[in-house]
């Protein structure tokens, strides 16, 4: 029996209960405040906060708050909100992949001389990849496990051996059989588009590097996915997505989501979008600079 890629989907839980006595502001829309006496501080994003900090929301204002337990919340009604009478909202434990998202972006915004687009690899175990290594030949973990339906983006390695040593071939399973198709590769690099045109209509297919005529690289798995199942795949995610935030964060949390579950193109696209919308926020721009030297995107 084939081996298929294991899908995920890491349910958020946009009003999640949880009880800790920091928070880290992650959202800002409009002018919210902190009240101190009689001062009133604006708010930034990244900003902690303590448990018995007041805030101050003008109208038309909203502030989404992670808490340490790394679940969130929003607020959206104008005028005085004390975060200490409200801590039953923060009394559950949150075990989603949201909160391995709120994980990520928790030690982004406290740790801003770190590299974010490194850091987001430590937030995506799952136990639905494999991790296969190869002699002489390193590619990239994101390449271990694929899921795939578009994308204009190639598999790439790194090697210091002689292309024309090397031949890139597919099989239709996983340890044994010919290859049904290989060919040499001069730049340690093949399009998702060669791959797929001959996948013909096969679900997983499996990849691998031979050199000098042997195998020694262990295959690794694709699965191509018709449109119509990704758009439906897609869609559960875009529901659990929460609605607080802006589109540009949107298309990134998006992204983290298809990454996870294996779509590295489809991911790419969406941390794009993000970049697009908002270049001058770092972590959409360094993320979107590591895939694209993976993928070989121009």
């Amino acid at each position: 029996m084939k081996k298929g890629l294991v899908i995920i989907i890491f349910l958020f839980n946009a009003y999640a209960v949880f009880g800790q006595s920091n928070y880290l502001v992650y959202q800002l829309r409009g002018d919210v405040m902190e009240i101190t006496g009689k001062a009133h501080k604006l708010l930034r994003i990244g900003q902690l906060l303590k448990n018995n900090a007041v805030l101050w929301l003008n109208k038309g204002s909203g502030i989404t708050l992670i808490c340490e337990n790394y679940s969130g919340f929003s607020v959206n009604t104008a005028g005085r909100y004390e975060l200490g009478k409200h801590q039953q909202i923060c009394n559950q434990e949150d075990y989603s992949m949201t909160a391995e998202y709120f994980k990520f972006i928790w030690e982004e915004l406290t740790h801003p001389h770190e590299s974010p687009e490194d850091n987001r690899r430590k937030y995506m175990q799952n136990e639905g990849a494999v991790v296969r290594g190869c002699p002489g030949i390193f590619i990239d973990h994101v390449f271990d496990n694929i899921n795939l339906c578009h994308g204009a983006v190639s598999i790439s390695w790194e090697t210091n051996l002689s292309t024309d040593r090397l031949l890139f071939a597919l099989y239709e399973d996983e340890n044994n059989g010919e290859a049904i198709f290989s060919t040499h590769v001069k730049e340690n690099a093949i399009s998702f588009d060669t791959i797929k045109k001959h996948a013909g209509n096969r679900e997983d297919i499996y990849w691998g590097i031979t050199v000098d005529g042997n195998e020694i690289c262990p295959r690794k798995c694709i699965r191509v996915w018709p449109e119509n199942n990704y758009g439906l795949f897609l869609d559960s995610i875009k529901k659990l997505l929460p609605v607080s935030i802006n589109k540009a964060e949107w298309n990134y949390m998006a992204g983290f989501f298809l990454e996870v579950n294996f779509f590295i193109s489809e991911a790419f696209n969406f941390y794009q979008q993000a970049a697009i919308m908002n270049p001058a926020l770092e972590r959409y721009r360094l993320t979107v600079d590591d895939l694209k030297k993976k993928l070989k995107k121009k």
